[in-house]
């Protein structure tokens, strides 16, 4: 959920980006793309890190991990 608020406030930025005239304004809102480029990668590379841990550990939905009796 967060990934898809991220998204469709870059492409919000982005869209501003375009459409500004001044060049001040343009400077603000290109920093704004920028670090929304920034903020999606770290959030997309933490859930792989997490992805490729919880496959490295066996861990399934819940927290349980495969194979172990209870």
């Amino acid at each position: 959920m967060l990934v898809l608020f991220a998204l469709v406030n870059f492409i919000y930025v982005t869209v501003q980006y375009i459409a500004a005239d001044e060049s001040t304004d343009k400077k603000e809102k290109g920093q704004r793309v920028v670090w929304g480029v920034i903020a999606l990668f770290v959030m997309l590379s933490v859930w792989a890190l997490v992805g490729v841990i919880a496959n490295t550990f066996g861990l399934t939905e819940g927290g349980t991990l495969e194979g172990w009796n209870n």
